[in-house]
């Protein structure tokens, strides 16, 4: 099986649907965020306070170039995409999947997830969220070849959708 790479911006969904789409296949689950986080000996928000996005961003590049080789359903970060290098990676692969939602549902859900901190959320009003997702959005576009929306659609439904997606 090749492995399937979920993107998306935050609240899309990617590790639920990454693990129902996982089990569904009998493959491994990935979280990206897991990966770097073991990679890093720390979590992610407190490794972004101590040494900021641009740091992160590369050591988050260099897990991806490794979980692109593990078969399975990988489910990334929400601004993997923001680095030129991970799109052309991302570009290269057969099975990427932009989990594309209306701004204002994600945003809803990013608020309402108090499992889950973000720290680019956290310090950004709604309005600033909304920009962000907007200059990201072209980003999910080309460095995905399935695009399936998530707006009021359950983990089932969205696990079939990109099941025949992806048998096309």
């Amino acid at each position: 099986m090749k492995t399937i790479v979920l993107v998306g911006f935050m609240g899309a969904g990617k590790s639920a649907v990454g693990q129902a789409l996982a089990q569904t296949l009998g493959q491994t689950f990935y979280d990206l965020d897991e990966l770097v986080e073991a990679e890093l000996g720390m979590p992610i928000a407190a490794y972004f306070a101590d040494f900021g996005e641009a740091a992160f961003r590369q050591r988050e590049h260099a897990v991806l170039q490794k979980a692109l080789s593990l078969p399975g359903v990988i489910a990334t970060g929400g601004g993997i995409i923001t680095q030129k290098a991970n799109r052309d990676l991302l570009q290269q692969q057969q099975g990427v999947v932009y989990l594309k939602g209306q701004v204002d549902l994600l945003i809803q859900r990013i608020r309402q997830d108090r499992q889950n901190v973000r720290p680019l959320a956290v310090e950004r009003n709604d309005e600033e969220l909304a920009a962000l997702f907007f200059s990201r959005e072209s980003f999910y576009l080309t460095s995905s070849q399935i695009v399936v929306a998530t707006d009021h659609q359950s983990v089932d439904a969205i696990v079939k959708k990109i099941l025949q997606e992806v048998a096309q």
